[in-house]
């Protein structure tokens, strides 16, 4: 499941960083978010399970700190760094932070085996992209986007593990919970969150409107942005959302995440397709390295 969310959420990227250019970073995040709650909403009504008791809340945080403040986060980077770099930091990072806070405040272990795959599939990444890594930012933009990226993998490296949490107290409860009702609950705190937190967010980076990036604000933003909006909505939220619930509800936090350190190799062929960012031969070496390395990890976890 680790590896159907990597594809899903590579979709996401793609289309999010084009509904970000037409909105701004946080008012793409927030639309996105809102539509992904109303679809899931819907589902819920239809199939409903009692949201009460201990795993609500923690899910509910999660999604506040994971799709509300992460994504939020990953968006501005977005928009001053363009795709793969907020992407790169983002998941490459999540993992490691994912492992250390799941084994200090839960004590669930990584074993040697799945140690050394983590290891493989971070040097992949990096082979496959930093040495071709193109950046259209310098000095203040650079460094903010670079701080974005890294509070949106701190952000998701601890949110899966408050959704492990959560699913651990469904257990002791003796409840059972569908994988899209737990996107709901999660895209319920991200709204939550991401709608409270912009005019403090906005305040501390000195932006004074959501189209932030400094380029012109399209004319017509809906026009342009609306199906790259939902494309991002259904991809990451929506189907991304819930292979990711799956992925968590057997495999440990930092396995789960160094399969999705993978994504920016999976954006590479999109990116190339949609924004002419052709591949390097390093980036083919690399990426086959990293994606054979999170093969192995899937099927470690699924037998």
């Amino acid at each position: 499941m680790a590896l159907f969310t990597a594809v899903l959420w590579s979709l996401s990227s793609v289309t999010g960083a084009r509904a970000a250019r037409s909105f701004g970073g946080p008012t793409a995040n927030r639309l996105r978010l809102s539509l992904a709650l109303i679809i899931l909403g819907i589902y819920v009504l239809c199939f409903p399970v009692p949201l009460r008791g201990a795993w609500f809340w923690w899910m509910l945080l999660s999604g506040a700190l994971g799709m509300g403040m992460g994504d939020l986060f990953i968006f501005l980077a977005y928009v001053r760094l363009g795709t793969r770099l907020p992407v790169l930091i983002t998941h490459c990072l999540a993992g490691p932070l994912a492992a250390l806070v799941e084994w200090l405040v839960r004590g669930v272990a990584l074993t040697v085996q799945e140690i050394s795959l983590i290891a493989v599939i971070l040097l992949g990444v990096a082979i496959a992209l930093v040495p071709g890594l193109r950046v259209q930012a310098s000095g203040g933009r650079l460094r903010s986007g670079v701080l974005f990226g890294i509070g949106s993998a701190a952000m998701v490296g601890l949110s899966a593990v408050i959704v492990r949490e959560s699913y651990a107290q469904l257990a002791l409860q003796g409840m059972a919970c569908d994988a899209l009702t737990a996107a709901f609950v999660r895209a319920l705190g991200g709204v939550a969150m991401s709608w409270s937190i912009l005019p403090v967010l906005r305040l501390a980076t000195r932006q004074p409107a959501p189209h932030s990036s400094g380029a012109a604000m399209p004319e017509h933003p809906w026009r342009r942005g609306w199906p790259w909006l939902l494309g991002t909505a259904i991809c990451g939220l929506v189907l991304g959302m819930a292979c990711y619930q799956l992925a968590l509800t057997t495999g440990k936090a930092g396995p789960v995440h160094a399969v999705l350190a993978i994504m920016p190799i999976l954006v590479m062929p999109l990116a190339w397709f949609m924004e002419g960012d052709r591949p390097t031969r390093w980036a083919i070496l690399g990426g086959g390295l990293a994606v054979g390395a999170a093969v192995r990890m899937a099927l470690l976890h699924s037998g």
